[in-house]
């Protein structure tokens, strides 16, 4: 692709002195680097030349590139000059020549080196070598364009030295005096264009243990190249490497199952590129609704950029990727592989479906199914849901789901309504005999169970079938919850530190257990204990309100605790029980107090972040 741009270089390289700088052009990641990287390579044999890389990116000062000068060459003069130290042999280069960047005659600068002591003997032949001096991200350096230029002005005219630049000119062309700059000293000028097809097999060798592999779907990620429009070569590299890593943290059986590794291969090349190109940020990955209907069916004037990604490369929709839309932020955005989930989903997902995979499963994964095998499984399913078999409430949830997906798309011959009707009534049912806890996990309730998301999530009727369940749930918890208080009660009046310790730090930890509790009875109870016991019980509950509990979840346990203040000492009389008044009013002072400060404590940082947030 770029073969006439090496034929030209090899002809300026053979001029005896051309007196001009040849410009390689380019976009920031374009494969300026690479192309000349792999010429140089092509031609580090050769006896006659020695190349002289300098990266400009990041120096301020022309005092840098002598540095960096030196330091290339030192390796090799130092053979020559062995009885000369590093700070002679250095000072031998140093004579400050004057040079005129611009062409009037005025001196604009001062080099530290003379470039004709560059000439050295190589280690194996003896022999003088010519330099060829290579100047790379020129657009990218904050030394003076003034100062850079009239330093390669010098090389060129003065030394007679050959000069390739590598920059993008579209960002330094219209910078003072580099028309002037290019007009006198700039001789050709080529265009480097991307060669995906050489550069792709070089990254790939960059890795060991995902080559083959990338080998495997090149045409699949150069599409993804193509298509996502950005151009830039260093996306590919950076997300090969990434990738890379990616790859070692799956189990064998997905690394040699071909479905799902090109699967995971056109998620991860399709979202690292588009975050690369600045489409995708935490922001648009937070937005993003787990939209799981088909894009033709969208309604709203303006796609976010999440579904904008999906339309550019025929995604469709959430189903037709692999791994969630959470589970790539986590990896591409937050660094963070959840390899348990991620066993999860694969296991879960249609590659991995036998014998043992239920009904429900299998529907999931409907669009792979032909339409006997969609019949028998969805009345399998029907069944099961009109007997009230599923207890689970995971399972349920995405049984209902799917029944009202089935029914809204003609696909099943029940009303969404009368679905709506027999789920309320299974949900009741399984709360009230499997006594359900409360799910404390907001992808449950927002996405889905099993690592799989829930059909049409975002339905006016799953979001209704959502509500109920939340409400019925927190009712059913809430009465037991009374129940379980009444245990702990007479946890305290029994002094059992063990059943003590395991429910409040463990089984309460962030439920709000006391606010269902008597206050009457807790403080009629502490009165009555033994004065023994009341230390070791004090202690268990002042462990429970630390600094570094979930207060943010039990504020409304302050209620309670403000009442049993207010009555702790009530009826007890100093003179009549000096001993036992002195214990509580030290429960008063060292432990309700402190609970009553922390939870004025975290109300005040609650308020701070609202602030903040507004």
């Amino acid at each position: 692709m770029n073969k006439h741009i090496e034929e030209n270089l090899k002809h300026y390289i053979s001029i005896e002195n051309p007196e001009y700088a040849v410009l390689l052009s380019g976009k920031w990641g374009s494969g300026k680097t690479y192309f000349i990287n792999k010429y140089v390579k092509e031609n580090i044999d050769n006896v006659q030349i020695k190349f002289l890389k300098i990266s400009l990116f990041g120096l301020s000062k022309v005092t840098q590139i002598d540095e960096i000068i030196f330091q290339k060459l030192h390796p090799v003069l130092g053979h020559k000059y062995a009885k000369m130290t590093g700070s002679m042999l250095k000072s031998a280069l140093k004579i400050g020549l004057n040079f005129d960047s611009d062409g009037d005659g005025k001196s604009d600068g001062r080099l530290t080196i003379d470039p004709k002591e560059f000439a050295f003997f190589s280690d194996d032949k003896k022999s003088t070598k010519e330099l060829i001096f290579i100047f790379d991200d020129l657009e990218r350096t904050s030394i003076e364009l003034s100062e850079i230029l009239g330093y390669i002005n010098y090389l060129v005219e003065q030394s007679e030295f050959k000069v390739i630049i590598l920059a993008n000119e579209e960002e330094i062309k219209s910078k003072d005096n580099f028309n002037k700059f290019k007009e006198k000293i700039i001789g050709k000028t080529f265009e480097v264009q991307q060669d995906l097809d050489a550069t792709f097999d070089t990254f790939i060798n960059i890795g060991e243990n995902a080559k083959d592999v990338l080998y495997k779907h090149k045409t699949l990620i150069k599409n993804i190249f193509i298509k996502a429009k950005y151009n830039n070569l260093r996306h590919i590299r950076q997300t090969i490497l990434d990738f890379e890593y990616f790859y070692t943290q799956l189990e064998k059986k997905f690394q040699e199952h071909d479905g799902v590794m090109k699967n995971l291969v056109n998620e991860f090349f399709i979202f690292s590129i588009e975050i690369k190109g600045g489409a995708l940020n935490h922001k648009n990955f937070n937005t993003f609704d787990y939209y799981l209907g088909m894009l033709s069916e969208k309604t709203k004037d303006e796609e976010t950029p999440m579904e904008r990604i999906f339309t550019k490369y025929s995604l469709q929709n959430e189903y037709n990727i692999l791994l969630k839309i959470k589970i790539w932020k986590s990896i591409l955005l937050e660094g963070h592989i959840k390899q348990e989930e991620i066993t999860n989903i694969l296991n879960s997902s249609k590659y991995f479906i036998d014998e043992h995979t239920e009904s429900w499963n299998r529907l999931w994964n409907y669009r792979d199914l032909e339409d006997d095998e969609f019949k028998k499984y969805l009345e399998d399913v029907s069944t099961k849901f009109y007997e009230n078999k599923y207890k689970d409430q995971g399972k349920l949830l995405h049984v209902i789901a799917l029944l009202l997906y089935f029914s809204k798309c003609k696909m099943y011959n029940e009303t969404q309504k009368n679905i709506m009707m027999k789920a309320k009534e299974n949900i009741k049912n399984c709360i009230e005999s499997e006594k359900w806890d409360i799910i404390d996990d907001d992808d449950f309730y927002d996405g889905g169970a099993y690592s799989l998301g829930f059909f049409d999530r975002k339905s006016k009727y799953m979001q209704e079938m959502m509500e109920y369940l939340e409400k019925e749930i927190k009712k059913s918890f809430d009465v037991r919850l009374k129940d379980k208080a009444k245990l702990l009660l007479n946890d305290f009046k029994n002094n059992n530190l063990e059943n003590l310790e395991k429910k409040l730090q463990s089984e309460f930890y962030g439920i709000s257990i006391f606010s269902k509790m008597n206050v009457n009875e807790f403080v009629s109870m502490m009165q009555q204990l033994e004065h023994e016991n009341i230390y070791d019980i004090t202690q268990k509950i002042k462990r429970r309100y630390a600094s570094n509990y979930d207060l943010e979840n039990i504020l409304s346990e302050e209620k309670f605790w403000k009442l049993v203040n207010s009555k702790m000492l009530k009826g007890i009389k100093v003179n009549d029980k000096p001993v036992k008044y002195k214990l509580l009013k030290s429960f008063q002072n060292y432990v309700i107090k402190v609970i009553l400060e922390n939870f004025q404590n975290e109300k005040e940082c609650l308020e701070m972040r609202k602030t903040q947030q507004n």
